[in-house]
């Protein structure tokens, strides 16, 4: 909960995020702002370039981080280093210094009075959605957006009233969140079977399901996602009530769509629309699970597609009616459906921005 006091500037919770994705502001001042999704849309924009993590302990100690090897390469006039060899000579160099200038943007930009915009000539805003495209490029993944432009990430959102991202009320503020029986989805997932785990979550594991929405009838059933969070875990019922607070009142092309949840005693469950989950991949999948020879499948204007899709759903959660910080973008939160669209998934961390009040939202490092 925020502080009582009306007049006060900030509130304070704890640093939390992903390492390698962490704004290093953020983690030395204790000061959140949405410029610490912005750094790590900025990290993302190098993982989709080079086709590698944000942190890789199986390479030489200088490459560990990607961010300071990147940032060195580009110091140092190598930025081809930083291409993964899958693209080699499929991005032009127009759309190479575009591409490195806006993730310059991401970590180095100075924002004034707290506003920032991304200023783009018309050539470098469209250069970065542009691909040669070779004769035998059957791929149909072609047709870009003329602009890719991002200026709305770095637009502080108009103010608004309050500390958090919800009011310490009832869920049931959310009327557009269908409250399963914890029968519903125990029937769904063949009673939690180890053969409909998809993965884990943070305090979680995540299973597939099939709903019968009649029983009458064995055509009328709908897949879900059912995330069932550890009740013993104190966080584990902090990301719960986040995830329905903010994703049962936001709705985006590229958020998860979350149907609804159940809560009795210890049970804390969350239900999702399952398209995007069909394959269960995201970019870390694709690129430190599944191999390098993945990336094979992933061209890059399918690469600059992703970008597009998470950018506007960062965008819109900073400009929202109630601001919101993501905190916690991540190549692991974002999740692919079967034609490789992208949604941000994960709202466990998320805060909300700050107010006409507030210069940051302040926190503590956790220990």
């Amino acid at each position: 909960m925020g502080p009582g006091n009306e007049s006060a500037t900030h509130v304070s919770t704890q640093v939390k995020g992903t390492f390698g994705y962490l704004n290093p502001e953020y983690f030395l001042t204790n000061r959140l702002t949405w410029k610490t999704d912005v750094y790590a849309f900025g990290v993302v924009l190098f993982e989709l370039l080079s086709g590698r993590p944000a942190v890789d302990m199986r390479l030489p100690e200088e490459q560990h981080g990607l961010v300071a090897w990147a940032k060195q390469c580009i110091k140092e006039g190598e930025i081809n280093k930083l291409i993964d060899q899958n693209l080699l000579g499929s991005i032009s160099s127009t759309c190479l210094k575009a591409f490195i200038g806006i993730s310059a943007k991401c970590f180095y930009g100075r924002l004034k009075n707290g506003l920032r915009c991304l200023k783009c000539d018309r050539a470098e805003r469209s250069a970065i959605s542009k691909k040669k495209v070779k004769s035998e490029d059957k791929s149909p993944y072609t047709a870009l957006p003329r602009c890719l432009d991002f200026r709305s990430l770095f637009r502080k959102a108009p103010p608004k009233p309050g500390n958090l991202v919800y009011p310490d009320s009832q869920i049931s503020q959310y009327p557009n969140l269908r409250i399963f029986s914890f029968s519903e989805l125990k029937a769904a997932t063949r009673k939690f079977s180890n053969d409909t785990v998809l993965g884990e979550g943070s305090f979680g594991k995540v299973y597939k399901g099939c709903l019968a929405e009649s029983p009458s009838s064995k055509n009328d059933r709908t897949l879900i996602v059912v995330y069932k969070l550890n009740s013993e875990s104190f966080e584990g019922f902090k990301e719960w009530k986040y995830e329905v607070s903010i994703l049962g009142r936001l709705s985006h092309p590229n958020l998860v769509k979350l149907l609804g949840y159940f809560q009795e005693d210890k049970e804390l469950l969350l239900v999702y629309v399952s398209s995007y989950f069909v394959l269960h991949l995201n970019i870390f999948v694709l690129f430190v699970c599944l191999g390098r020879s993945t990336a094979l499948s992933l061209p890059w204007n399918v690469r600059v597609q992703i970008l597009i899709a998470t950018g506007r759903g960062l965008a819109f959660l900073h400009a929202s009616e109630k601001q919101v910080i993501y905190r916690n973008f991540n190549a692991s939160n974002m999740l692919l459906d079967t034609s490789y669209t992208a949604k941000i998934a994960g709202f466990g961390l998320a805060r909300q921005g700050t107010s006409d009040s507030q210069s940051h939202v302040s926190t503590q490092i956790l220990e």
